[in-house]
């Protein structure tokens, strides 16, 4: 029997990560120690051991992937974030991680797990299960060399797909709420038929000062 243990450490100096106009990561310092079990008799990679952290960010999985043929991938993976500062998820934001990111004073607590289960298959468009939580609890953000700070971050909210038809999947920020210096701003945002559809049920009230923003966000 073909199986061991794949010992391996990456690390990316500069990870930018765009779609659809939109960047989710910007310039992120990234390293991944990880430790696959292979079991080349039935193509599967089992997670042992890993740590992945993206600029502050530490992220852990568990699970395994498997390729039965040449069309299919089943997965069962999870993952979530060992450390809940909310100094860690900040972290990632593009435009958050400058030089003298120690000196920023970020507090506040979050949460963050997730899990992908099921098949892939490019052919046939078939799409695994998956579901994201994230939370904040009253996080507060100050850099150094600006007069105000971002305040009362409160958020939850999950991205939910039962399956391959991602018409299902629903997109559920509850709350999301913060303030910026002295302007206090809260919203909700619930979507459901992404695809065919889409079904928005979305609210913010507050007010947003621009040049207060750039007194309290470089």
């Amino acid at each position: 029997a073909m199986i061991y243990d794949l010992d391996t450490k990456t690390e990316i100096d500069s990870l930018t990560v765009t779609y659809g106009g939109l960047t989710y990561l910007s310039n992120a310092k990234t390293a991944l120690d990880a430790i696959f079990q292979v079991d080349q008799n039935q193509s599967k990679y089992t997670l042992k051991d890993n740590d992945l952290l993206v600029n502050a960010l530490r992220l852990q999985a568990d699970g395994w992937v498997q390729l039965p043929d040449e069309d299919n991938v089943r997965m069962d993976l999870s993952f979530n974030a060992p450390e809940n500062d909310f100094r860690n998820l900040f972290s990632i934001i593009p435009g958050a991680y400058l030089k003298g990111y120690e000196q920023v004073k970020v507090d506040g607590k979050f949460a963050l797990n997730g899990e992908v289960k099921g098949t892939y298959n490019a052919v046939t468009e078939q799409m695994p299960a998956f579901k994201i939580n994230i939370g904040v609890d009253n996080g507060r953000v100050k850099y150094p060399d600006l007069p105000l700070s971002i305040a009362n971050i409160n958020a939850k909210g999950s991205i939910a797909s039962p399956g391959s038809d991602l018409d299902q999947m629903i997109i559920d920020f509850s709350k999301f709420a913060l303030k910026i210096g002295s302007n206090p701003i809260d919203s909700r945002f619930i979507l459901k038929t992404p695809m065919s559809d889409p079904d928005v049920d979305a609210k913010v009230k507050g007010i947003l000062n621009l040049a207060e923003l750039s007194k309290a966000f470089p």
